[in-house]
């Protein structure tokens, strides 16, 4: 019930919010049969597809980071050489280890 409160809008109202892709999806998943994890596995690569096509990242690092219990961030890889082939891509991290977050930081030299 938490969670539901806190995603649904009720407590964001009149809050900026950076996470278009769930009220999306919920909307989605309003006109569709698919379950909410599909419609945010479907919206999502969307999203950040369109955004790294919309600006330039020539000479910049990108550093790929993630969350997932079911998948690794080194499945996505591509999508940033092919979309953003003259940006240096940094190693990548899935973050399900609160632990292995600052090691990762310090290595990359952001920390």
């Amino acid at each position: 019930w938490d969670s539901a409160m806190a995603e649904n809008g009720i407590l964001k109202v009149g809050r900026l919010t950076d996470f278009q892709a769930h009220q999306m999806e919920h909307q989605l998943g309003a006109y569709t049969d698919c379950n909410h994890g599909q419609g945010l596995a479907v919206i999502h690569p969307a999203m950040i597809a369109t955004f790294l096509e919309s600006y330039e990242f020539a000479g910049k690092t990108i550093v790929p980071f993630c969350t997932s219990s079911s998948d690794s961030i080194d499945n996505s890889l591509h999508i940033f050489t092919e979309l953003c082939p003259d940006a240096t891509i940094a190693q990548a991290l899935t973050a399900n280890n609160e632990a292995d977050i600052q090691p990762w930081l310090q290595e990359l030299g952001l920390l």
